[in-house]
């Protein structure tokens, strides 16, 4: 079996969204730990509980797991008009 794809797989079973909350969950793929990552209230930065990083566009420091919460956010955005039409 290819790895890569396999991530990719992973990768996307690893993030959670507790709507009750406004916090994503994101799973790692290589240790499988749990880290929760909230959205500040500007909406552009992200801060992941793994090594207390906070994430924004002009923050070099960043970790993987808000890289990936951010680019599912955006996907979400983009798509949410469609993805309410199919439930």
């Amino acid at each position: 079996m290819n790895s890569n794809n396999e991530k990719r797989t992973n990768f996307a079973k690893s993030v959670e969204y507790d709507d009750k909350e406004d916090v994503y969950y994101v799973k790692s793929v290589t240790t499988g730990e749990r880290y929760k990552i909230n959205r500040l209230k500007d909406n552009n930065h992200w801060f992941c509980t793994c090594k207390g990083y906070l994430y924004s566009v002009s923050n070099p420091k960043k970790c993987k797991h808000t890289q990936r919460i951010r680019s599912i956010d955006q996907l979400y955005k983009k798509y949410a008009d469609k993805i309410s039409k199919l439930k």
